[in-house]
């Protein structure tokens, strides 16, 4: 959120935890370890929400399930995150930051509640190829449907 010189706040920007925009325009994320002066660095991303997910995963990593997320309902699922060196938090981060959010209905017939899930990139690409896959009745061809 952006503050006025009046004390407002503004929704149309809002700010996440360990994150920063450069003058450029780029998005960068950073944290600090625990008890401790010192920082992370956990790269440069092109949206504030990529930048966001990769200092969750980084948080998860140093403080545990109990961190302050931005994204508190998309908790990284990150094995042994406690016992990672700095090296592989920043690459957990890393993927973190680039696994898509993504809406699931609860019920594959559709009417249930809708919840946020996460796919990785290859993913997304799979799914993407398989809904534009259309397949012909009686016959083991599909096309692949260019849009």
């Amino acid at each position: 959120m952006k503050s006025t010189a009046t004390g407002e706040q503004h929704p149309s920007t809002r700010r996440y935890r360990g994150v920063r925009m450069r003058k450029w325009g780029s998005w960068v994320a950073e944290v600090r370890f625990p008890n401790s002066r010192e920082r992370l660095w956990l790269g440069s991303y092109p949206t504030p929400e990529q930048a966001a997910r990769a200092f969750d995963a980084a948080v998860y990593c140093l403080r545990g399930p109990g961190a302050a997320l931005n994204f508190p309902d998309q908790p990284p699922h990150i094995p042994s995150a406690s016992t990672l060196n700095r090296e592989e938090i920043r690459a957990a981060a890393v993927r973190f930051a680039h696994d898509v959010p993504r809406r699931t209905e609860e019920a594959q017939g559709g009417g249930g509640e809708a919840t946020t899930g996460v796919v990785s990139p290859g993913e997304a690409n799979s799914r993407a190829m398989a809904e534009s896959m259309e397949v012909f009745p009686g016959r083991d061809v599909a096309v692949h449907l260019i849009h």
